[in-house]
């Protein structure tokens, strides 16, 4: 995927995320909660996604609230469909599956 692609990618998310009522910042960051739903997992599992380095890269965290920029989401997402999971902390790839099983 392009560069100009992933932008646009990255932009229809953050529409949807802002459509569903869930906070985008101006540097098109979704917050841990909107994720969650988008992805149809718990929060907790992200948590524990973050504490395994494993799932989307979160960016940082604003009152003990996790970011994660929506750029970074794209990437990640089109790495799982092409089968590749994708460490949080380096954007590494690696083939096995999610933490405890889970599929995102």
């Amino acid at each position: 995927m392009t560069d100009d692609e992933l932008h646009r990618h990255a932009e229809e998310l953050a529409q949807q995320f802002e459509s569903r009522g869930f906070i985008v910042t101006r540097r098109l960051e979704v917050e841990a909660a909107g994720l969650a739903a988008h992805l149809g997992i718990s929060e907790k599992t992200l948590r524990n996604w973050r504490a395994e380095e494993f799932g989307p890269p979160s960016s940082r965290t604003v009152r003990r609230v996790a970011l994660y920029p929506i750029a970074d989401l794209a990437k990640w997402k089109c790495a799982q469909l092409a089968g590749r999971s994708v460490l949080a902390r380096d954007g590494a790839a690696r083939s096995e599956s999610a933490p405890g099983g889970t599929q995102p």
